[in-house]
Protein backbone atom coordinates (compact mmCIF):
# COMPACT_ATOMS: atom_id res chain seq x y z
CA UNK A 1 0.00 0.00 0.00
CA UNK A 2 1.74 2.67 -1.24
CA UNK A 3 2.04 5.45 1.30
CA UNK A 4 -0.29 8.83 1.97
CA UNK A 5 1.03 12.22 0.58
CA UNK A 6 -0.43 15.32 0.84
CA UNK A 7 -1.04 16.93 -2.31
CA UNK A 8 -1.73 20.62 -2.08
CA UNK A 9 -2.28 22.42 -4.60
CA UNK A 10 -0.95 26.56 -5.33
CA UNK A 11 -4.12 28.65 -5.68
CA UNK A 12 -2.86 32.44 -7.48
CA UNK A 13 -5.45 34.89 -7.68
CA UNK A 14 -7.71 34.84 -10.49
CA UNK A 15 -7.63 38.91 -10.74
CA UNK A 16 -5.29 40.20 -12.97
CA UNK A 17 -6.33 43.58 -12.89
CA UNK A 18 -6.25 46.18 -10.05
CA UNK A 19 -9.82 47.17 -8.16
CA UNK A 20 -9.25 50.68 -9.66
CA UNK A 21 -10.83 51.53 -12.53
CA UNK A 22 -7.88 52.55 -15.02
CA UNK A 23 -8.09 55.66 -17.02
CA UNK A 24 -7.24 56.01 -20.90
CA UNK A 25 -3.76 57.57 -21.40
CA UNK A 26 -3.80 60.71 -23.10
CA UNK A 27 -1.61 61.24 -25.90
CA UNK A 28 1.09 63.94 -24.33
CA UNK A 29 0.80 67.51 -26.11
CA UNK A 30 4.23 69.17 -28.02
CA UNK A 31 4.13 73.21 -27.94
CA UNK A 32 3.34 74.33 -31.49
CA UNK A 33 6.26 75.25 -33.92
CA UNK A 34 6.64 77.06 -36.65
CA UNK A 35 8.10 77.33 -39.94
CA UNK A 36 10.43 80.58 -37.22
CA UNK A 37 10.85 78.86 -34.62
CA UNK A 38 12.79 75.57 -33.47
CA UNK A 39 11.47 72.75 -33.27
CA UNK A 40 12.07 72.40 -29.33
CA UNK A 41 11.42 74.17 -27.45
CA UNK A 42 13.76 76.82 -25.04
CA UNK A 43 12.43 79.50 -22.43
CA UNK A 44 13.23 83.24 -24.06
CA UNK A 45 15.64 84.11 -20.96
CA UNK A 46 17.70 81.10 -20.82
CA UNK A 47 20.36 82.15 -22.76
CA UNK A 48 20.57 86.06 -21.04
CA UNK A 49 22.74 86.71 -18.37
CA UNK A 50 20.74 87.70 -14.65
CA UNK A 51 22.29 90.78 -14.32
CA UNK A 52 20.66 92.31 -17.96
CA UNK A 53 17.25 91.24 -16.30
CA UNK A 54 17.21 92.92 -13.10
CA UNK A 55 18.01 97.09 -14.02
CA UNK A 56 18.54 99.20 -16.79
CA UNK A 57 22.15 99.71 -17.84
CA UNK A 58 23.88 102.48 -16.75
CA UNK A 59 24.39 103.99 -20.75
CA UNK A 60 20.42 103.46 -21.45
CA UNK A 61 19.75 105.28 -18.45
CA UNK A 62 22.03 108.33 -19.38
CA UNK A 63 20.02 108.66 -22.75
CA UNK A 64 17.09 109.14 -21.64
CA UNK A 65 15.58 112.24 -21.87
CA UNK A 66 14.61 113.02 -18.42
CA UNK A 67 18.28 112.41 -17.83
CA UNK A 68 19.25 114.85 -20.50
CA UNK A 69 17.24 117.79 -19.45
CA UNK A 70 18.55 117.12 -15.99
CA UNK A 71 22.46 117.31 -17.14
CA UNK A 72 21.53 120.42 -19.15
CA UNK A 73 19.39 122.66 -16.85
CA UNK A 74 22.35 122.90 -14.38
CA UNK A 75 24.18 123.84 -16.39
CA UNK A 76 22.87 126.52 -18.10
CA UNK A 77 21.41 128.01 -14.74
CA UNK A 78 24.98 127.52 -13.18
CA UNK A 79 26.56 129.61 -16.03
CA UNK A 80 23.28 132.26 -15.73
CA UNK A 81 24.52 132.33 -12.04
CA UNK A 82 28.20 133.35 -12.52
CA UNK A 83 27.19 135.94 -14.93
CA UNK A 84 24.82 137.65 -12.74
CA UNK A 85 27.14 137.52 -10.17
CA UNK A 86 29.84 139.08 -12.61
CA UNK A 87 26.84 142.06 -13.28
CA UNK A 88 26.55 142.75 -10.05
CA UNK A 89 30.16 143.33 -9.51
CA UNK A 90 29.96 145.42 -12.44
CA UNK A 91 27.00 147.29 -11.53
CA UNK A 92 28.08 148.17 -7.48
CA UNK A 93 31.66 149.47 -9.29
CA UNK A 94 29.45 151.48 -11.68
CA UNK A 95 27.28 152.74 -8.58
CA UNK A 96 30.83 153.56 -6.95
CA UNK A 97 31.96 155.64 -9.95
CA UNK A 98 28.59 157.60 -10.12
CA UNK A 99 28.31 158.78 -6.59
CA UNK A 100 32.04 159.57 -6.72
CA UNK A 101 31.86 161.42 -9.87
CA UNK A 102 28.39 163.81 -8.62
CA UNK A 103 30.05 163.99 -5.15
CA UNK A 104 32.73 166.26 -6.84
CA UNK A 105 32.06 170.02 -8.03
CA UNK A 106 31.21 171.29 -11.54
CA UNK A 107 34.07 171.78 -13.86
CA UNK A 108 34.50 174.10 -16.59
CA UNK A 109 34.47 171.84 -19.79
CA UNK A 110 37.15 173.17 -22.07
CA UNK A 111 36.02 173.93 -25.57
CA UNK A 112 38.31 171.59 -27.35
CA UNK A 113 37.64 168.26 -25.66
CA UNK A 114 39.59 164.47 -25.52
CA UNK A 115 37.10 162.37 -26.74
CA UNK A 116 39.56 159.38 -25.52
CA UNK A 117 39.32 160.18 -21.72
CA UNK A 118 35.89 161.29 -22.21
CA UNK A 119 34.43 157.79 -20.15
CA UNK A 120 36.50 158.62 -17.70
CA UNK A 121 34.63 161.66 -16.66
CA UNK A 122 31.03 159.94 -17.41
CA UNK A 123 28.44 161.74 -14.78
CA UNK A 124 30.60 163.83 -14.07
CA UNK A 125 28.85 167.64 -13.47
CA UNK A 126 30.35 170.52 -15.91
CA UNK A 127 29.90 173.75 -16.85
CA UNK A 128 29.70 175.45 -20.25
CA UNK A 129 28.85 178.70 -21.31
CA UNK A 130 27.43 179.62 -24.90
CA UNK A 131 24.51 179.75 -26.84
CA UNK A 132 21.85 177.30 -28.54
CA UNK A 133 21.77 177.07 -31.80
CA UNK A 134 19.49 174.82 -34.61
CA UNK A 135 18.45 172.49 -35.60
CA UNK A 136 16.54 170.62 -32.51
CA UNK A 137 16.54 166.82 -32.40
CA UNK A 138 13.69 165.42 -30.11
CA UNK A 139 14.52 161.62 -29.15
CA UNK A 140 11.64 159.52 -27.74
CA UNK A 141 8.48 159.89 -26.95
CA UNK A 142 9.23 159.55 -22.97
CA UNK A 143 7.30 160.26 -19.97
CA UNK A 144 7.64 162.16 -17.14
CA UNK A 145 5.45 162.02 -14.28
CA UNK A 146 2.98 161.21 -16.10
CA UNK A 147 3.14 163.30 -19.34
CA UNK A 148 4.25 162.43 -22.45
CA UNK A 149 7.43 164.06 -24.26
CA UNK A 150 10.51 164.21 -25.80
CA UNK A 151 13.99 164.72 -25.31
CA UNK A 152 15.20 167.94 -26.66
CA UNK A 153 18.79 168.16 -27.64
CA UNK A 154 20.11 171.79 -28.91
CA UNK A 155 23.86 172.24 -30.35
CA UNK A 156 25.24 174.22 -27.98
CA UNK A 157 27.72 176.60 -29.27
CA UNK A 158 30.73 177.32 -26.84
CA UNK A 159 31.62 181.13 -25.87
CA UNK A 160 34.77 181.52 -27.06
CA UNK A 161 35.52 179.82 -30.23
CA UNK A 162 33.16 178.14 -32.87
CA UNK A 163 33.32 174.62 -31.30
CA UNK A 164 29.82 173.02 -30.63
CA UNK A 165 28.40 170.51 -28.27
CA UNK A 166 25.07 168.86 -27.28
CA UNK A 167 22.90 169.56 -24.75
CA UNK A 168 19.92 167.74 -23.40
CA UNK A 169 16.81 169.00 -21.99
CA UNK A 170 13.33 166.44 -21.02
CA UNK A 171 10.94 168.03 -21.85
CA UNK A 172 7.66 168.84 -23.99
CA UNK A 173 9.46 171.50 -26.71
CA UNK A 174 12.21 173.56 -27.01
CA UNK A 175 10.80 177.06 -25.66
CA UNK A 176 12.41 180.59 -26.10
CA UNK A 177 16.37 179.37 -25.87
CA UNK A 178 17.92 179.92 -29.06
CA UNK A 179 20.25 182.95 -29.52
CA UNK A 180 20.93 183.82 -26.05
CA UNK A 181 24.33 183.31 -24.29
CA UNK A 182 23.82 180.78 -21.10
CA UNK A 183 25.68 179.02 -18.67
CA UNK A 184 24.05 175.59 -18.24
CA UNK A 185 25.22 172.88 -15.45
CA UNK A 186 25.55 169.37 -16.74
CA UNK A 187 25.72 166.08 -16.74
CA UNK A 188 28.25 164.01 -19.05
CA UNK A 189 26.53 161.34 -20.08
CA UNK A 190 27.88 157.64 -22.03
CA UNK A 191 26.22 157.26 -25.36
CA UNK A 192 23.18 155.52 -25.47
CA UNK A 193 22.80 151.68 -26.80
CA UNK A 194 20.27 150.73 -28.80
CA UNK A 195 18.21 147.64 -27.56
CA UNK A 196 17.10 144.84 -29.60
CA UNK A 197 13.24 146.45 -29.59
CA UNK A 198 14.44 149.84 -30.20
CA UNK A 199 13.68 150.83 -33.98
CA UNK A 200 16.51 152.27 -35.72
CA UNK A 201 16.82 156.29 -36.07
CA UNK A 202 15.19 157.65 -38.89
CA UNK A 203 18.25 160.42 -39.49
CA UNK A 204 16.74 161.47 -43.00
CA UNK A 205 13.19 162.40 -41.67
CA UNK A 206 15.39 163.75 -38.02
CA UNK A 207 13.21 160.85 -35.78
CA UNK A 208 15.29 159.74 -33.12
CA UNK A 209 14.51 156.54 -30.98
CA UNK A 210 17.75 156.01 -29.33
CA UNK A 211 20.80 158.53 -28.43
CA UNK A 212 23.13 157.78 -31.22
CA UNK A 213 25.68 160.55 -30.16
CA UNK A 214 28.11 160.00 -33.12
CA UNK A 215 25.07 159.95 -35.42
CA UNK A 216 23.52 163.38 -34.17
CA UNK A 217 26.72 165.15 -34.41
CA UNK A 218 27.12 164.22 -37.79
CA UNK A 219 23.25 165.18 -38.89
CA UNK A 220 23.94 168.71 -37.34
CA UNK A 221 26.96 169.37 -38.81
CA UNK A 222 29.70 167.05 -37.97
CA UNK A 223 33.38 168.13 -38.18
CA UNK A 224 32.83 170.51 -41.05
CA UNK A 225 31.10 172.75 -38.62
CA UNK A 226 33.44 171.37 -35.31
CA UNK A 227 30.50 169.81 -33.83
CA UNK A 228 32.11 167.26 -31.29
CA UNK A 229 30.22 164.14 -30.39
CA UNK A 230 29.93 165.24 -26.05
CA UNK A 231 26.39 164.82 -24.95
CA UNK A 232 25.89 166.76 -21.67
CA UNK A 233 22.59 166.44 -19.75
CA UNK A 234 21.37 169.44 -18.23
CA UNK A 235 20.84 169.72 -14.79
CA UNK A 236 17.31 170.98 -13.26
CA UNK A 237 18.28 174.41 -10.86
CA UNK A 238 14.42 173.23 -9.40
CA UNK A 239 13.48 176.86 -9.15
CA UNK A 240 10.31 176.61 -10.90
CA UNK A 241 7.59 173.18 -10.23
CA UNK A 242 8.48 170.75 -13.44
CA UNK A 243 4.44 170.48 -13.69
CA UNK A 244 4.78 174.37 -14.33
CA UNK A 245 7.45 174.26 -16.88
CA UNK A 246 5.50 171.21 -18.98
CA UNK A 247 2.39 173.25 -19.07
CA UNK A 248 4.45 176.40 -20.28
CA UNK A 249 6.56 174.03 -23.00
CA UNK A 250 9.81 174.75 -20.99
CA UNK A 251 12.36 172.17 -21.69
CA UNK A 252 13.06 170.31 -18.19
CA UNK A 253 16.40 169.63 -16.43
CA UNK A 254 17.63 165.94 -15.08
CA UNK A 255 17.56 165.80 -11.15
CA UNK A 256 21.04 165.99 -9.95
CA UNK A 257 21.52 162.52 -9.16
CA UNK A 258 21.62 159.36 -10.79
CA UNK A 259 19.05 155.97 -9.92
CA UNK A 260 20.55 152.79 -11.06
CA UNK A 261 18.98 149.41 -10.14
CA UNK A 262 20.81 146.65 -8.91
CA UNK A 263 18.95 143.41 -8.64
CA UNK A 264 22.00 141.28 -9.55
CA UNK A 265 22.35 140.33 -6.50
CA UNK A 266 18.10 138.42 -6.56
CA UNK A 267 18.45 137.44 -10.03
CA UNK A 268 21.90 135.11 -9.34
CA UNK A 269 20.47 133.79 -6.05
CA UNK A 270 17.40 132.51 -8.25
CA UNK A 271 19.37 131.09 -10.86
CA UNK A 272 22.40 129.15 -8.47
CA UNK A 273 19.53 127.68 -6.17
CA UNK A 274 17.82 126.16 -9.49
CA UNK A 275 21.01 125.13 -10.52
CA UNK A 276 21.26 123.26 -6.91
CA UNK A 277 17.68 121.81 -7.08
CA UNK A 278 18.62 120.65 -10.63
CA UNK A 279 21.49 118.98 -9.53
CA UNK A 280 20.12 117.25 -6.80
CA UNK A 281 17.48 115.61 -8.64
CA UNK A 282 19.96 114.49 -11.31
CA UNK A 283 21.94 112.56 -8.65
CA UNK A 284 18.34 111.24 -7.35
CA UNK A 285 17.22 109.60 -10.19
CA UNK A 286 20.91 108.35 -11.36
CA UNK A 287 20.74 106.67 -7.75
CA UNK A 288 17.96 105.34 -8.11
CA UNK A 289 18.73 103.49 -11.67
CA UNK A 290 21.45 102.07 -9.76
CA UNK A 291 20.56 98.52 -8.44
CA UNK A 292 21.25 98.39 -4.94
CA UNK A 293 23.49 95.05 -4.25
CA UNK A 294 23.66 91.89 -6.05
CA UNK A 295 21.92 91.59 -9.42
CA UNK A 296 18.66 90.24 -9.30
CA UNK A 297 16.94 87.58 -11.32
CA UNK A 298 13.56 88.26 -12.78
CA UNK A 299 11.52 85.10 -12.37
CA UNK A 300 8.86 83.43 -14.75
Amino acid sequence: MSAFRPSFLLLRPTLSRPLAPRLPRLPRSTPPTTSHSPSHFRPSWSSRPASTLSTPSRRSLLLRPTTIVLMFVPILTGFLGIWQIRRLQWKVALIDEVDRNLAREPMALPNRINLDALPDFSFRRVLVRGHFTSPPLLVGPQVVDGVPGYNLILPLELAPGLESASVNGDGNGNGDVLGEEVVVEGMLLRPGERSVWTPENNKEGNEWFWRDVKGMAEWVGGEEKNVQPVLIDAIDDGRAPASLLMQQGTPLGREPHVELRNQHASYAATWLSLCAATSAMLVYVLRKGKPAGGPRVRRA
